[in-house]
């Protein structure tokens, strides 16, 4: 079965490539969310995470503390990253920049929920929610912590 390959629609849709991002994981047997937790599991998991963290979606450097974990940060550009995260997520060369893609994804999500009370995809809550919630409890805090206020937001 020849199928064309799905594209980011940058709008407020109900678009299937961001649907991949949160719901594949009901469907395959490699999950993207369980990727990223694999990856952060790795022997240099906290190197990773780090560096991952150190840089925007877009590219330029950045203290993602102080971005995500502060209300200080503009939902708009907020809004803008999460465009680029996912944009990462998709078009990534190598599986640590998907990771890279996603874990800003979801981290952006909850950042938004939290300190501006903003839901930035147009997914379900109940399907971001459990994304949010598959990912935080092994994550070191602050992010474990961002996802988990993020998803009791959603619900």
């Amino acid at each position: 079965m020849n199928r064309e390959p799905e594209t980011i629609n940058m709008g407020d849709e109900d678009d299937p490539a961001v649907r991949t991002l949160l719901e594949i994981a009901r469907t395959q047997e490699t999950r993207p969310t369980a990727m990223l937790l694999n990856r952060a599991a790795k022997a240099d998991g906290d190197e990773w995470l780090n560096a991952a963290l150190g840089k925007t979606p877009e590219g330029n450097p950045v203290d993602a503390k102080t971005l995500l974990c502060t209300s200080g940060c503009d939902v708009e550009f907020l809004r803008i990253q999460y465009g680029f995260a996912k944009q990462c997520f998709h078009s990534a060369s190598c599986e640590d920049e998907r990771m890279r893609g996603l874990l800003w994804y979801l981290l952006l999500i909850a950042a938004a929920a939290v300190h501006h009370d903003v839901c930035l995809p147009s997914q379900p809550p109940a399907v971001i929610s459990a994304a949010l919630l598959e990912v935080a409890p092994d994550l070191s805090d602050p992010w474990g912590d961002l996802l988990a206020q993020g998803a009791m937001v959603m619900d």
